[in-house]
C-alpha cells in the first residue's frame, strides 16, 4: 500500500473554513477507484495543526484519482484559498511495511475518540535489515494489547532507513500500554529487549513523537479487505 502525508498549520482566522473545505476532500476521495482509507488528525497540542493521510492501493491508484473530475474540483476549491500552499507544513510519501489490527478488528477504526501516536525516526546505519522483523514481532504482540486500535509502520520514500509508526488507541487512557508507557506490559517489554541487544537505534537520531486526535475519517472504495489482503500477503521473516 502507498500513503500520503500532507501536515497543514491552519491559519487562526480559517480554521472553520477549512474544516469545511477537509469534509469535502474526504466526500470526494471515499469515491475513488483504489483509495483504502482516507484519516484527519488533528494535534492534543495545537488545534490548528492537522495531518492529512490518504491510503490507496498503490501509487498508480492515487495518481489516477487526481486525474479524476471529482477531485479536480476539490483541488481548485482549495487552491482557491491556498489551503495547501501556503498553510502546508510538510508532504511526504510512503510505502506501507507492516499493518495490524488490535484485538477488536477493523470496526473501531475509524471511531470517535481515538487517540495517534505519530512517530518518526530512523534505525542505524546498516541496522534497517535487523529492524523489520523486530518490529514484526513487536506489532504481533501489540495487536494482542486492550485498548489497542491498529498499528503501522510506514517507510518514507526519501529516507529508506526511516520511519514512520502511528500506534492507535481507543483512547487516552489505552496510550499508557504503549512501548515506553507508564503500564507496558511484561510481554511488550519483552519484545522491546532486540533494541537494546541488537543496538537498532544506535548512531539515529531521537525518534519524536507526537500525540493525535482522529478528527474525522472515511474508507475509500477498496475499504477493510485491501488492508486484509495486504496483511495476508506479509510473509514471514
Amino acid at each position: 500500500m502507498y500513503l500520503q502525508e500532507i501536515e497543514v498549520e491552519v491559519g487562526r482566522g480559517e480554521l472553520d473554513d477549512w474544516l469545511v473545505n477537509s469534509r469535502v476532500y474526504l466526500g470526494a476521495l471515499t469515491r475513488q477507484p483504489g483509495g483504502v482509507w482516507f484519516r484527519i488528525l488533528r494535534s492534543l497540542d495545537d488545534a490548528n495543526r492537522f495531518i492529512s493521510l490518504r491510503a490507496w492501493v498503490d501509487k498508480d491508484a492515487s495518481e489516477r484519482a487526481w486525474r479524476s473530475p471529482e477531485l479536480g474540483w476539490a483541488s481548485a476549491q482549495a487552491k482557491a484559498i491556498d489551503f495547501y500552499g501556503r498553510n502546508a507544513v510538510a508532504r511526504r510519501e510512503h510505502e506501507v511495511l507492516d499493518f495490524t489490527w488490535g484485538p477488536r478488528g477493523a470496526g473501531v477504526f475509524p471511531g470517535e475518540g481515538r487517540v495517534v501516536h505519530h512517530v518518526t525516526g530512523g534505525v542505524g546505519t546498516g541496522k534497517y535489515a535487523a529492524w523489520r522483523p523486530y518490529s514484526r514481532l513487536l506489532f504481533a504482540v501489540m495487536a494482542r494489547q486492550p485498548g489497542v486500535a491498529s498499528f503501522e509502520i510506514m517507510r518514507p520514500a526519501e529516507d529508506p532507513e526511516g520511519f514512520l509508526v502511528l500506534r492507535s488507541f481507543m483512547g487516552a487512557g489505552d496510550e499508557r500500554g504503549a512501548p515506553g508507557g507508564g503500564q507496558t506490559p511484561l510481554e511488550v517489554k519483552y519484545a522491546l529487549d532486540a533494541v537494546e541487544k541488537y543496538r537498532l537505534y544506535e548512531g539515529a537520531a531521537a525518534a519524536v513523537s507526537r500525540r493525535f486526535a482522529v478528527h474525522d475519517m472515511v474508507w475509500g472504495a477498496a475499504g477493510a479487505g485491501a488492508v486484509q489482503s495486504f496483511m495476508e500477503s506479509l510473509k514471514p521473516m
